[in-house]
């Protein structure tokens, strides 16, 4: 396997979790809607494209069929997802370990995949864009 295929996947990666490990104030600087609840939908937003990425790329990448990648998607973001609530509790002052988090997390790479599991975005990935 190689890396530079996936240069993608790995960056969406590290994106994620600096923006997870950053103080929260320095976040809190972005103006930001005042929305009951908007940070579970950032949380899922951010989920979902990370999730459309990694599954991207790796039916590009590989001749994996897209069931077999979606299971895969899922639990990879989930412990990752996973992880990063961990981290975020025990590595940083200003933030915390929430469930709540990792669901909108799940959730958004649950609806990722089911949207490449389309007949209409198949039929694109078939293609190998």
């Amino acid at each position: 396997m190689k890396i530079k295929k996936y240069y993608k996947s790995i960056i969406a990666i590290i994106i994620v979790m600096i923006l997870s490990l950053l103080p929260s104030g320095s976040v809190n600087k972005v103006p930001t809607i005042k929305i009951l609840h908007f940070d579970k939908f950032i949380h899922l937003s951010v989920y979902f494209l990370l999730s459309c990425i990694l599954i991207f790329e790796l039916f590009k990448n590989t001749k994996i069929n897209i069931k077999s990648i979606s299971i895969a998607i899922i639990i990879f973001v989930m412990l990752y997802g996973g992880l990063i609530e961990i981290l975020q509790g025990v590595f940083t002052e200003t933030r915390k370990a929430d469930f709540i988090d990792f669901i909108a997390n799940t959730i958004g790479s649950i609806i990722a995949v089911i949207l490449f599991r389309t007949p209409i975005i198949l039929s694109l990935l078939h293609r190998r864009i």
